[in-house]
């Protein structure tokens, strides 16, 4: 029986898409549920229940042998925490920083060096008073906050914590600071929400479009392609933002033979290769409708818009995510009979995502002709 052929739709509008939040932070307590961002998880997933989800790192993430419910970073060749942290902030819609340290500093220093990440950022401060310290240091408060322009602007909002003196030495101090009542209360919640609802719009919108000089369309809904077609070069190159990346991986799992073949894959990384295989072809196949021409024989490279991260670590990664939140679950390399297992709420999701894709009955070229 011949293999069914796939496209993606052109112009396609998405109703209510999966939203991501990403939580950074100062040392992460898992188990304990006063953590900071264990209290504002549970806000957001409650708030914005039932595609609104929350991903923390150190939750579910860990360098070296990973084991006890982890997964581990070396399986899917990401090596630095740099570019974990880069990739989750592109994945996601939202990036949440509670600013109590260097090493949250440091982040908000990398996530605001990028103009996508930037917009998308919010700082979360204790209160000067509280703390009887100002967490804005100079450096920080001169680059980010002093006339930045609309494109530059980070939005900041302060909490009122509850204290908890940590003695260091006899003359050294730390506070360890909580929301009030391990809860967001009301001020604090009307901040958090106008910040996810800015500039949001739960009807997304993905195209396909045709760029000149090979160089990407700006906006975050759009895939731009560029091809050469030369007796020496016959190249397709295929750009898409994060945002547009995860959805059309998240459509993927409508297809009854990628599902079947996924099942079959005995570990992670044949796992990822079962993806990346259906996912190149379903591209090919939509720019060949698009610009009725055969692209068969042309090298396609895909590339992720604005980052130096190919496309299997974007795809493996993207995995992880999804296992994350509970949406599926991975197989395991020391369990060799263990399927992937896709969840119901997983199956809720990309079923809503069905009118992405189109399955191809006749000619490749019918849209064209």
């Amino acid at each position: 029986m011949k293999a069914k052929k796939y496209k993606f739709n052109k112009n396609t509008k998405i109703k209510n898409p999966l939203r991501v939040f990403f939580l950074c932070g100062t040392k992460f307590f898992k188990d304990e549920e006063e953590d900071k961002r264990n209290v504002l998880k549970k806000y957001i997933e409650t708030k914005y229940a039932p595609n609104g989800k929350v991903i923390i790192l150190e939750e579910h993430f860990m360098f070296g042998e990973a084991g006890n419910g982890y997964l581990s970073y070396d399986k899917i060749f990401m090596r630095n925490l740099k570019d974990i942290e880069l990739l989750t902030g592109l994945y996601s819609d939202k990036i949440f920083i509670i600013h109590e340290s260097i090493s949250t500093a440091a982040e908000l220093g990398m996530f605001a060096s990028n103009m996508s990440l930037l917009k998308k950022t919010c700082l979360m401060i204790p209160d000067i008073l509280s703390v009887e310290e100002d967490k804005i240091s100079a450096f920080i408060r001169l680059a980010y906050f002093k006339h930045p322009s609309e494109e530059e602007k980070i939005e900041k909002i302060t909490f009122y914590p509850k204290i908890r003196n940590n003695i260091v030495s006899e003359t050294k101090i730390d506070y360890h600071t909580f929301f009030p009542g391990n809860s967001i209360r009301k001020r604090l919640a009307l901040q958090i929400d106008q910040f996810i609802q800015k500039d949001y719009d739960e009807n997304f919108e993905i195209n396909f479009k045709k760029n000149q000089f090979n160089k990407a369309f700006e906006g975050d809904n759009i895939i731009s392609y560029f091809y050469y077609d030369k007796p020496d070069e016959k190249t397709l190159n295929v750009t898409f933002p994060p945002s547009v990346l995860r959805m059309l991986l998240i459509a993927l799992f409508n297809i009854t033979e990628f599902k079947q073949e996924l099942r079959k894959a005995p570990n992670i990384s044949k796992t990822v290769g079962v993806v990346e295989k259906f996912f190149k072809s379903i591209i090919r196949e939509s720019v060949s409708h698009i610009e009725a021409i055969s692209f068969s024989d042309y090298e396609m490279n895909l590339l992720l818009k604005g980052e130096n991260i190919k496309i299997r670590q974007a795809i493996a990664y993207f995995l992880y995510m999804l296992q994350a939140l509970g949406m599926l679950k991975l197989p395991d390399d020391k369990e060799n009979k263990q399927q992937l297992v896709i969840t119901t709420q997983f199956k809720q999701l990309y079923e809503a995502n069905f009118n992405i894709l189109k399955e191809i009955k006749k000619s490749k070229l019918t849209d064209s002709l």
